[in-house]
């Protein structure tokens, strides 16, 4: 069986991001800053899922309209029957389509979501091509990648849970013996925790718990993210320079990298502060990544020129 089909099949399998998902207001929040709630916008959510960013999206920009695709038959099902409940009819439409190869569609998009999704994707580099060419001239390629740095020790579990066994269920059974204990974790990592939930509970109180990601649903969907966490048929992490070389391809400006991007790391003293200074855009984001002690995730704002 080829490596698509079976990609295919295993996330048609779990209708990620699972049967019960809640509207996501992250990423909406995150293009505030570039969109006005007001704007009349054109959007593509590629690797949409069950749709709960496309609904975030759609719920809190009214203007907008937005076009998903999967490779995930249920899934697809899933997220039009949750973007009819919200009433979205006539502002969307779904299509089973795989970025991995050339993708036309009736015009270019101002925005383009890729959440988690191009991780799955067998080369990155080709996926990220296929969406640009679907930009229009300063639109917005947004997303979220794996960091192959804050991702490693997840990889080094998933390739032992596979020695051990191929079926999923036992690997659930067997993961508790890598999971790290209380004592295990350092201090920082224990304060960054508590930081954690306690913006958790905040957003919570607020009413805005939508704004967070999954925590809200974290227990219904906890045997869904496993496998997706460790019986992904592709799942690789990537660094910034691999960024820098997508952005050079595929003519786009770096508005957001992880906050990598911004002019200065975070608790450095003066004197790298001043190397810092004078070293390139590039070379700042690589540095303040290798710097960062507790990598996470690369979430992404890039502009085409």
């Amino acid at each position: 069986m080829s490596l698509k089909k079976t990609t295919e099949l295993f996330y048609s399998s779990i209708r990620y991001p699972g049967p019960n998902t809640t509207m996501s207001k992250q990423w909406s929040e995150r293009i505030s800053e570039y969109i006005k709630k007001s704007d009349n916008f054109y959007f593509l959510d590629a690797g949409c899922g069950s749709c709960r960013h496309l609904a975030g999206i759609l719920d809190d920009y009214k203007n907008s309209y937005g076009v998903g695709i999967d490779l995930s038959n249920p899934s697809l099902k899933a997220g039009e029957n949750f973007l009819n409940s919200f009433n979205f009819q006539g502002r969307f439409e779904l299509h089973k389509k795989s970025f991995s190869q050339k993708l036309k569609f009736k015009k270019k998009f101002d925005v383009i979501f890729a959440i988690g999704s191009i991780m799955t994707s067998k080369d990155y580099e080709k996926s990220f091509r296929n969406l640009c060419a679907n930009l229009k001239k300063g639109g917005l390629l947004c997303g979220m990648i794996y960091s192959e740095r804050g991702h490693q020790r997840r990889y080094e579990i998933k390739e032992m849970l596979h020695l051990l066994t191929k079926d999923p269920k036992v690997m659930m059974d067997l993961y508790p013996h890598f999971k790290k204990k209380l004592m295990d974790h350092t201090i920082n990592e224990l304060i960054q925790k508590i930081k954690n939930y306690y913006y958790q509970a905040k957003l919570k109180l607020k009413g805005k718990s939508t704004y967070y990601g999954y925590a809200a649903q974290e227990n219904i969907t906890k045997p869904v993210f496993f496998l997706d966490t460790f019986c992904a048929p592709i799942d690789y992490g990537l660094n910034t320079k691999d960024f820098q070389r997508i952005c050079n391809t595929n003519n786009l400006q770096v508005l957001k990298l992880a906050g990598y991007e911004k002019y200065k790391a975070k608790n450095i003293d003066n004197s790298l502060a001043k190397i810092l200074d004078h070293m390139k855009l590039w070379d700042q984001i690589r540095f303040n990544e290798l710097f960062d002690q507790y990598p996470k995730s690369l979430s992404f704002i890039l502009k085409k020129k």
